[in-house]
């Protein structure tokens, strides 16, 4: 299980650019956190984004995942992170493989993009688009694990 998920992150990560953010002087205008809504085939559910300087992204409300984020071209990003499940217990249940492009402009960004999803044993179980509607909340990133 564990093997699994360290595999399935590791080839998650090994499709992000290196150089993740271009570092410009002045802040970039998604860095920061953000709240908003994941719209995927089961319903909408309401999450926090965290992205930071290094091109570090995050979850940390309505989920928690981490991954990569970089910057494609003019107020347009995209970012891909695993996103991981656990019961009550701890035990590990699954994982999302997020995959998204998406466009910033004053203070609010869409995105969208095809998520697949993994059993316990890193099993592929399906797929689906997700489309997320979010408003920064905060100039400064949160300190992601």
């Amino acid at each position: 299980m564990a093997i699994a998920t360290i595999a399935l992150a590791a080839a998650i990560m090994m499709a992000v650019p290196g150089d993740a953010v271009s570092l410009e002087p002045g802040p970039h205008p998604l860095l920061g956190t953000w709240e908003g809504t994941v719209h995927i085939p089961d319903g909408d559910h309401q999450a926090r984004f965290s992205f930071s300087r290094n091109g570090g992204f995050c979850l940390v409300a309505g989920g928690t995942g981490s991954g990569r984020w970089w910057r494609t071209g003019e107020n347009r990003f995209s970012f891909k992170a695993l996103e991981k499940f656990h019961n009550e217990d701890g035990t590990f249940l699954g994982a999302v493989a997020v995959n998204q492009a998406g466009v910033h402009r004053r203070g609010t960004f869409r995105s969208s993009g095809l998520s697949y999803y993994y059993d316990a044993d890193g099993n592929l179980e399906g797929s689906g688009v997700a489309t997320i509607t979010a408003t920064r909340v905060r100039r400064d990133a949160l300190h992601c694990r």
